[in-house]
């Protein structure tokens, strides 16, 4: 076994322990488990799945998430809003889409559930710079961060994953980055139709983006 890998039973007891400890155990409780295949009604939902790819960490003991929550919307998507992460039964971290770190667990719970509220309210009516109407965020993109693990957990879990090249093949990519984006869908296929926006920007929204890796000749 590696010097800085630990077993399932230990990141487990890892979870229990972080979930106590940071006080959050209250407040999870009151959520049903994200299903893995059934129909979900709207509302918060917690998964405690471990990822097993977390338990190496390499040169120093994982850290490892032992609780993310989701938030099920009315048209159906899967939205990430935050997780608690453990390391070695010496530090927990509390995070939500907007903050690293919250310092305890009230105030985190309160953010998850504004977070939420603010889902919940999100006009999905919204007018473009150059006046397209989008009826639902459906409508120009293929996935949400949930819909993608999901798609992801469902494959061999060994495989590697590629994006495509510059002019042909395929290439590793950059570690994720939300960035604030606009849409701009009369854009040549070459310019792409999201861009990154600037501050005078009208009707942008933050994105996942996965980046090809730039390799030197």
């Amino acid at each position: 076994m590696s010097r800085w890998k630990i077993s399932r039973g230990k990141a487990t007891d890892l979870q229990d322990w972080a979930l106590e400890e940071s006080g959050t155990k209250e407040f999870l409780s009151e959520l049903p488990e994200l299903p893995k295949k059934d129909k979900m009604e709207p509302g918060l939902y917690v998964s405690y799945e471990i990822d097993l790819f977390e338990l190496d960490g390499g040169i120093d003991w994982p850290d490892v998430g032992v609780a993310r929550i989701f938030a099920v919307l009315e048209n159906g998507n899967n939205e990430y809003l935050g997780e608690v992460r453990a390391y070695n039964f010496e530090a927990i971290w509390l995070s939500t889409n907007e903050y690293d770190e919250v310092d305890d667990a009230e105030e985190w719970w309160k953010c998850i559930k504004d977070d939420y509220e603010k889902l919940k309210k999100r006009d999905l009516k919204e007018e473009e710079p150059r006046g397209r109407i989008i009826t639902s965020q459906k409508d120009i993109f293929h996935f949400t961060v949930g819909q993608l693990v999901e798609i992801l957990k469902s494959l061999p879990q060994d495989l590697p994953v590629l994006t495509s090249g510059y002019e042909s093949g395929f290439e590793n990519f950059c570690p994720p980055l939300i960035t604030k984006v606009k849409h701009e869908p009369e854009n040549m296929y070459y310019d792409g139709e999201f861009q990154i926006s600037d501050m005078e920007d009208r009707n942008t929204f933050k994105a996942v983006v996965l980046q090809r890796a730039v390799r030197d000749d």
